[in-house]
Formats: structure tokens, sequence, C-alpha cells
């Protein structure tokens, strides 16, 4: 008689955090799996043909040691460079878009970016001036793996923002 009843407030915050923990704890142990699943398997593996036989045709998106673009293993030079090269359309900027583009390139066995593709994208104006920007970037330094240059997969966040 005197024990005090838990109000209709409380019962419901419960019945929803219970299902909120359960997803949490569901996605933190599946994290891990998948990106070391990811990490072990390279990415892509073409059919070689003519003088490309001798090279592999691999690319990989873990190696020993990451391409590196003009020495600077901070990436400060990508995005001081990326800052200098990137040309904001004018439609888009008259339209206010703004937004994150990612970007998607492989690195091949001489440094050189090779195939750009969005795989995150904001807007088709966007998207073309992110494709644009990776497609004339200088060469980097080329990823190593067990001694020997390889291709490897690349990804580069490039932000739109109008001030």
């Amino acid at each position: 008689m005197t024990k005090k009843r838990t109000g209709s407030s409380a019962s419901l915050k419960m019945l929803l955090a219970i299902p909120l923990a359960v997803a949490l704890i569901f996605m933190f142990s599946c994290k891990d799996r998948g990106q070391a699943a990811r990490e072990a398997t390279p990415a892509v593996k073409a059919a070689p043909s003519g003088a490309e036989a001798e090279a592999s045709d691999e690319v990989f998106k873990l190696v020993d040691q990451m391409p590196v673009f003009r020495n600077d293993t901070t990436y400060k030079e990508l995005t001081q460079w990326l800052g200098k090269n990137v040309k904001y359309p004018a439609e888009a900027v008259s339209r206010e878009i703004q937004g994150r583009v990612f970007v998607q390139f492989i690195v091949d066995e001489q440094g050189n970016v090779k195939d750009p593709k969005v795989i995150m994208g904001v807007d088709p104006l966007l998207d073309q001036a992110a494709l644009e920007v990776v497609s004339g970037m200088p060469p980097w330094s080329p990823g190593i793996k067990g001694g020997k240059p390889v291709k490897v997969y690349m990804k580069v966040p490039i932000s739109f923002v109008l001030k």
C-alpha cells in the first residue's frame, strides 16, 4: 500500500530502451567480423591479357604500405590540393547545393589515379565536379605489398560547403 507506482512514461521508456540495447549489441558484435573479412580478401580479380599477363591485375583494399599523396602520410597535402583544385559548379552555388561526395579510385603500380567513381553522391553537379578533380590528381606513391608495388583502392571524401 505504501509502494509508489511507476508511471506509464517510465514503462514506455523501458519498452523503447530494450530494443535499442539489443540493436546496439547486434551492430557492435557484427562490425569487427565484416571488417576483417573485407580486409583479408582482394577486391577485384580480372583476367590478364597480353603484356599485362606478367603483372597482377588484383586490386587490394589493404596492403603493407598504403599509397601516399606527395609523401605526406597525414593526407594534409591531399586536403590542401583538393581545396585548391576543386571547382564548385556555378549552378550548384545558385541552387545552394552542399554536401560531401565520396569518390573511390585505384592507385596503380606507377602511382597513377585510375577509374574514379562516385560511391556516395549528393547531386549530379557535385558528383561530376568531384570526379573531375580526382581525375586530375598528380601521381601518388604506389601501395606496396610483399615488397612490390600493387594496385590499391582508395576513397576520398570531397566536401562542398557554401560560406
